[in-house]
């Protein structure tokens, strides 16, 4: 059988020689490839070989056929073709000379990258010459999105973290990181999705938020900032030192910065938003009872308005040590003086008449503030543990001066301290998770707001002056133990919670003419509340659907007591707050989620205040010695699509609620152009309804991203008016296209148009306005040396039955950048065209304010700006 098997593998392979030849009178290469394919089964390759500088070959074909075709290949040579029969043998094949051009090839690395829940933007592909920060870069990536504060967002969501090289060293304050590293030292952009960023319940909880992780360039240790500008209008400075470090188990980021040309210097000493809505990303943020009378944010960018003298001093280090134990310091002192003036013509609509008033408002906010963070974190495989400690100091002051019939100044002083402490872990105990939390948070907060002259009609004294004191002292502690264990593809979660809250809440009016002793002029409040929850939640988990439930149990139990009135109430409440939510993932791009929950709280006792609270020189407000109930019941939907590899980013979101209170506050004039405001029992219902999407393509093959955002909200909610009650409607629908163009090395140009439509409907009042704005960049790159830029913005709103209100606003600019040099100098003409003036609206349900903005005048700046670091 051996000898029966070895025959017939031998006849099976058929031995081929050969020997290629050309005409006498051509040089010919012979050096060729040569293939055997079975003649019955066209396309399969039974046998190969190559031709060496002679022409000879030798090859070994394996095939149960009668023929074979043979090929042989070169690219000095002809294509040659011959049919033999499948048998050993020796050939001469005669071939000619001929010439094969090969097509360019050029091999392009792609934009975006996909990798299971990752997404990698390669930044090379997204700049343009006028980038320096990788900021720049980011905003005109598909999918992301920058407000004018810095924060970021992805398909329509803020993220949840921002790491550099995996590092989270600068928390929610990224703003300063964001602005200030160089492009030239960031590789790629990672967007993490469904990150959880506790590496032990990796795979354990799910999780839809989204995370960024800058990846620099290899052996980038050494990078930053650093711009010296001045100018004129009369003068004008902008300073910025920023220098950066990252190594492998270090991390520090140092800045001073200074400027009175407009820029706002706020987003990088505080949160730009606060993590999962919970008090420990809240403990930093101050709390303002009293103040001058605000003027409305316009929907401009900062630096077209804001007159500012600001300064900010930032120091921030991370330092990884034994164990993968992280060390973290975070500091900040921002000052900040700014200058406003507007004219504001304010409609209020009663029952019966409207109410016009116009005023000439200048406004000064003086800001001094330090923030300081120490943080030890261990985030490991078998532990994750978190301690940090923060303080904050705040020691602001504002004064506004108002013109109306007469002049009135009012100054307010804001003063508040905090520090707490915020304590985290999370460990596995045979198979079983644990999680433990703490809080600990002291709040204080003298502050005083002072008018002059007195004409608020609360006193029988006319003095030259009155003031408005509010003292708030408050302690509190939320702490909660968790305990997790999985059931197969579920995971049950049961959850205590305990948390205490003391609070004292002083208010007074004073006249310094007359010792005011009334008690409609003064509150005396203590109280505190003991609140106990526990939750059951169950997670079902598998490749395509995740499903949350959740039925919490939460008994309240407050003591309050009002010194002043001589009243006191303990009041109690248990509440059932379930939750539940879906997510389902039909295929790799495509996401869906729906949640629904309901809720129940009451306001806090301050509210209980029955004494007279001069918020503004036109508001007073009084409350009842009823604390107010609502119940609400809140859903939300959202279908992500994303396709990297396309460039192709969409989303859709809708949120809405519904809910029901026992309060309501009754707006009522009194004279002089004053109001009341007064909480009083009356059931009353809101309905809030908001659709958005969004979608953007990028064209990798033009460098063109072509971006539609839409988006749609409708509330509908009861108010009262002068004791009358009605409905109030008010819709808003804002278009948005734009179209981002990269192509060109010698060119780059980005538009957007945004319309929006108001509609603001009640029994009293219905007030329609129109926005429309465009923004049109143009910038020139004639040599890689040289870039001249033209940015115009248009902006035009319309309220009807009032005239239209149009401003134009246009920067020119021209960079120079030597050669091989880190270095570059820039020069810029802002608000080329001196537009003056710009106008806002502001609508709420019970007026329209109209303000009339002044804008900083044309400007001229010369600055010089490098990176640290090597050339790159």
């Amino acid at each position: 059988m051996v000898l029966l098997f070895s025959n017939n593998l031998l006849f099976s392979q058929t031995l081929v020689r050969g020997t290629l030849y050309g005409n006498h009178d051509e040089e010919v290469n012979l050096r060729a490839t040569v293939i055997v394919h079975a003649k019955s089964k066209t396309g399969e390759i039974v046998g190969y070989g190559f031709s060496n500088s002679s022409g000879h070959f030798e090859l070994n074909a394996k095939c149960e056929c009668d023929s074979l075709v043979l090929v042989v290949k070169s690219l000095s040579i002809e294509e040659t073709t011959h049919t033999i029969a499948n048998t050993p043998q020796s050939l001469k094949i005669p071939v000619k000379y001929a010439q094969h051009s090969i097509d360019e090839v050029i091999v392009k690395a792609p934009s975006i990258i996909s990798r299971n829940d990752t997404t990698t933007y390669i930044v090379s592909s997204f700049m343009q010459q006028k980038d320096f920060s990788v900021g720049d870069v980011i905003a005109r990536m598909p999918g992301f999105d920058v407000d004018t504060e810095g924060k970021i967002s992805y398909q329509g969501q803020p993220i949840q973290k921002y790491y550099i090289e995996g590092l989270d060293l600068l928390e929610q304050r990224y703003a300063i990181a964001n602005s200030n590293i160089p492009h030239s030292s960031v590789a790629s952009v990672e967007v993490l999705h469904n990150h959880q960023p506790v590496r032990l319940l990796e795979g354990v909880t799910e999780t839809n938020q989204t995370s960024v992780n800058i990846k620099l360039k290899r052996n980038t240790s050494l990078t930053g900032r650093l711009e010296v500008g001045a100018g004129g209008y009369p003068a004008i400075w902008e300073a910025n030192a920023t220098p950066m470090v990252f190594n492998r188990n270090m991390q520090a980021i140092g800045s001073w910065q200074s400027n009175n040309s407009g820029s706002d210097l706020l987003p990088q000493h505080q949160s730009l938003s606060i993590s999962g809505g919970s008090i420990s990303g809240a403990t930093l943020l101050k709390q303002n009872y009293l103040g001058v009378p605000g003027l409305a944010s316009p929907n401009i960018s900062k630096n077209k308005y804001l007159k500012n003298q600001a300064n900010l001093l930032t120091f921030n280090f991370l330092t990884k040590g034994y164990g993968d134990t992280e060390i973290k310091l975070n500091g900040s002192y921002y000052n900040d003086w700014v200058d406003m003036h507007s004219s504001i013509t304010s409609s209020y609509f009663m029952p019966d008449t409207t109410i016009v008033l116009v005023e000439n408002q200048s406004n000064s906010y003086k800001y001094n503030s330090f923030t300081l963070e120490a943080t030890i974190t261990q985030n490991v495989s078998k532990r994750y543990l978190v301690n940090k400690v923060s303080y904050g100091g705040f020691w602001d002051s504002e004064r506004a001066l108002i013109n109306s019939h007469s002049n009135q100044t009012v100054r307010s002083i804001i003063p508040h301290q905090t520090i707490s402490n915020n304590f985290e872990l999370v460990k596995p105990i045979n198979s079983r998770l644990f999680f433990v939390e703490s809080v600990v948070d002291y709040n204080h907060s003298p502050q005083a707001l002072r008018f002059s002259p007195n004409t608020l009609i609360l006193t029988d004294v006319n003095g030259s002056e009155i003031e408005q004191e509010i003292t708030n002292t408050n302690f509190a502690t939320h702490n909660k133990l968790k305990y997790s264990y999985p059931i197969k593809r579920f995971l049950a979660s049961s959850t205590l919670e305990v948390n205490y809250h003391h609070e004292d809440h002083r208010t007074s009016i004073n006249t310094f003419t007359n010792n005011e002793t009334a008690d409609s002029l003064r509150n005396s409040l203590s109280w505190y509340k003991l609140e106990t929850q526990f939750t059951e939640d169950l997670e079902y988990k598998n490749n395509d659907v995740v499903i949350n439930i959740a039925a919490p149990l939460r008994f309240a139990k407050y003591d309050v007591n009002d010194k002043m009135h001589n009243a006191s109430q303990a009041p109690s409440y248990l509440a059932f707050i379930p939750r539940a939510s879906v997510r389902y993932k039909p295929i790799p791009n495509l996401s869906a989620r729906l949640s629904v929950s309901y809720s129940q709280s009451i306001s806090s006792p301050n509210s209980l205040a029955q004494g007279n609270i001069i918020v503004s020189h036109r508001l007073i407000k009084r409350d009842l010695s009823a604390i107010s109930e609502r119940n609400a019941i809140r859903y939300n939907a959202s279908l992500t699509y994303r396709a990297p590899t396309l460039g192709l980013f969409s989303s859709v979101h809708y949120s809405g609620s519904y809910s029901q209170s026992n309060m309501l506050v009754n707006k009522t004039v009194l004279t002089n152009g004053m109001f009341l405001y007064q909480s009083i029992n009356k059931d009353n219902t809101s309905v809030v309804n908001n659709l958005s999407s969004e979608i953007k393509w990028y064209i990798s093959s033009i460098k063109t991203t072509v971006g539609l955002n839409a988006d749609f909200g409708d509330m509908t909610m009861q108010h009262l008016v002068s004791s009358r009650f009605a409905d109030f409607n008010q819709q808003v629908v804002t278009f948005k296209p734009s179209l981002l163009l990269n192509y060109s090395k010698f060119w780059s140009a980005d538009y957007s148009i945004e319309l929006k439509h108001i509609t603001s409907e009640s029994e009293f009042s219905k007030t329609t306005v129109r926005y429309n704005s465009q923004k049109i960049n143009f910038f020139m790159y004639p040599k890689p040396q040289h870039i001249l830029g033209f940015e115009t913005e248009l902006y035009s709103s319309k309220r009807e039955g009032q005239d239209k209100h149009d401003a134009v606003f246009a920067n020119l600019l021209y960079s120079f950048k030597p050669k091989g040099k880190r270095i570059s100098f820039r020069m810029q003409c802002r608000n080329l065209f001196n537009t003056s003036k710009y106008v806002n609206h502001y609508e709420d349900d019970f007026s329209i304010i109209t303000t009339q903005y002044d804008i900083r005048p044309r400007e001229f700046i010369f600055s010089v700006l490098m990176s640290f670091g090597r050339n790159r």
